[in-house]
């Protein structure tokens, strides 16, 4: 109900200032004399749509009324605390198995080069870094699992064979 009172208020001095600025131009543009010397009507029409036009200058646009509410400022922002978790796995090597023993044995390209099969064959998803860990080791041990070789990574020799089919 207010926006229809603005609106029609709005509407009443739009009106009002267009109607008397015809009259104002009307009464100003035509001589003087023509109107019987009557100067004074055209002064007071033209200072009325002055008022008028001030008027209407004066109003709050459409804009001020559904404008947007200023942006807050008093939210707190805290940088989370990322932490990167390492794992660090050490193995000594009077508890290695026979399997580690053999992979550690290896030069560094080849046991990278173990684990890339490893991963080509869906087994291994750690990275590529010629480590012995818990990945590397349960992709050794499913390998071989799967092709039916278990027994030989009971010893250093049989876990060598493995790795040189592993290669092909």
């Amino acid at each position: 109900m207010k926006t229809f009172a603005l609106t029609s208020k709005r509407v009443a001095i739009g009106s009002a200032a267009a109607l008397t600025l015809a009259l104002g131009t009307a009464a100003v543009t035509t001589p003087a004399h023509a109107q019987g010397g009557d100067i004074t009507r055209g002064v007071i029409l033209g200072a009325i749509g002055g008022v008028a036009l001030d008027q209407l200058a004066n109003q709050p646009s459409r804009r001020d009324y559904y404008a947007a509410p200023p942006p807050r400022t008093d939210y707190v922002y805290e940088r989370p605390a990322h932490r990167r978790v390492v794992r660090e796995y050490v193995y000594h090597s009077h508890a290695a198995s026979p399997a580690q023993q053999a992979f550690d044995s290896q030069p560094h390209r080849m046991r990278v080069s173990i684990q890339y099969q490893l991963m080509q064959r869906g087994l291994y998803n750690s990275g590529l870094d010629g480590a012995w860990g818990p990945g590397t080791s349960d992709a050794l041990y499913s390998y071989a699992r799967n092709h039916h070789k278990e027994g030989m990574l009971a010893t250093v020799n049989g876990s060598d064979q493995l790795f040189s089919d592993l290669l092909g």
